[in-house]
Parts: C-alpha cells; sequence; structure tokens
C-alpha cells in the first residue's frame, strides 16, 4: 500500500533519468569536473544553465536531435542543464 504523503519516484521515466545521468557524467569527464562541481557556480550558474538549457532546445528544434560530442539527445542536455539549473535555485532559497 502506498503513502499518499510520500513523493512516488515511480512516476520518473527511468529511461530519461538515465540519460540525464549519462550526459552529467559525460560533462564531469570532458571537463575533468567533480560530481556536485555545480554546487560552487552561485547565482551566475543560474543564467549558465539556463542559456546551457537553450542551446540545446533550440537544437533539437532545428531538427538536430543528438548532441555530436556525447550522442545524447539534445532534449537529455537540455532537461540535466535545467534540474542543475532548478537546484541552484533552491540552493539560493528561490521558491
Amino acid at each position: 500500500m502506498s503513502d499518499p504523503e510520500k513523493p512516488k519516484p515511480s512516476l520518473l521515466p527511468t529511461d530519461a533519468l538515465y540519460a540525464v545521468m549519462r550526459v552529467l557524467e559525460a560533462g564531469n569527464q570532458k571537463d575533468g569536473r567533480q560530481p556536485h562541481d555545480w554546487e560552487d557556480l552561485g547565482a551566475p550558474g543560474i543564467e549558465l544553465m539556463r542559456d546551457a538549457a537553450m542551446r540545446h532546445l533550440l537544437e533539437d528544434q532545428a531538427g538536430r536531435p543528438r548532441d555530436p560530442e556525447t550522442g545524447e539527445l539534445h532534449l537529455a542536455h537540455a532537461a540535466a542543464s535545467a534540474l542543475l539549473a532548478l537546484a541552484l535555485a533552491q540552493q539560493r532559497g528561490v521558491d
């Protein structure tokens, strides 16, 4: 029996989440970053991540669905950037 007060991870699209994780791992390897380095970006990181998400959305909209560097969908890159922007906004207390 499920508890209606608890979040339901089963609502999340598993394959999409794995794609986002692959994108984040590729970014860490490419740039020699450590996991959670994005936390140090602070307020400027929100705009940086928004811009990255928009670039990937525009590439997808232009009919280029895959990022040439990673082979992952531009939508996965956009989702990863949007998640990091959200996390940075939450870190700053933006609701």
